[in-house]
């Protein structure tokens, strides 16, 4: 159930960031042309994603768990590369 209510709100959080992008970082349909860099998400500069700063980008929030690999609740630019290859391995097929 904690699982459940944090994924939820991660979810608000997600949603609440994503009305407020900016439009350059939206294409002419209103989506993402690429996706965020590690610099662009690391907003405090700690070296690390939170799940506050990873609901800047809907895909990233939404995989934050599964990404996480070491479980410290904080993405490592590792772990992002890695979630960034399997989004694309995704997109591919």
């Amino acid at each position: 159930m904690y699982k459940f209510l944090t994924l939820l709100a991660a979810a608000g959080l997600a949603g609440a960031a994503w009305a407020d992008a900016p439009d350059s970082l939206l294409d002419n349909h209103g989506t993402v042309d690429e996706p965020l860099s590690f610099q662009q998400l690391d907003v405090n500069d700690d070296g690390a994603i939170s799940p506050t700063e990873a609901a800047a980008e809907p895909s990233t929030i939404s995989a934050f768990d599964r990404a996480d690999a070491d479980g410290d609740r904080m993405l490592s630019p590792e772990e992002l590369a890695s979630l960034r290859g399997e989004q694309e391995d995704e997109v591919a097929e």
